[in-house]
């Protein structure tokens, strides 16, 4: 027995297709739910403000107001040698822009960058005709 790979890739094709489609639809079922959910959250948590309120109990839910720390990044040069001068690299989020790897590999003359490895990972992409 032989595989098929042509019915395989056209069969996976098909189905990209009607899932594409499914989620095209409830997508659009749900926007209008998604914009009415940003318009009371806005207006709750403006509420919960004026009011002085942190957290407030319904029959079925809970609302908790807090914050989250956001770092923005205003002049990478200068925040580069900051990092660079107090040796805070590990500011950085540990993982290597593919990018920028190979625009330095290739500076290098395709030599290896010390500390760093590589691999290809087997990749299929399956697209209608």
């Amino acid at each position: 027995m032989s595989y098929n790979f042509s019915e395989t890739a056209d069969r996976i094709a098909e189905l990209q297709r009607k899932t594409k489609e499914i989620e095209a639809a409830a997508a659009a079922k749900c926007e209008p739910l998604k914009d009415e959910i940003k318009v009371l959250e806005q207006e709750l948590m403006l509420a919960m403000q004026d009011a002085g309120l942190s957290l407030i109990k319904g029959k079925s839910s809970e609302a908790k107001l807090g914050e989250e720390l956001r770092i923005g990044v205003q002049d990478f040069e200068e925040f580069s040698k900051f990092a660079k001068r107090k040796d805070a690299l590990h500011l950085f989020q540990r993982r290597i822009s593919v990018a920028a790897y190979r625009e330095l590999k290739e500076s290098l003359g395709n030599k290896p960058i010390p500390g760093l490895s590589e691999f290809m990972q087997p990749k299929l992409n399956v697209k209608s005709a």
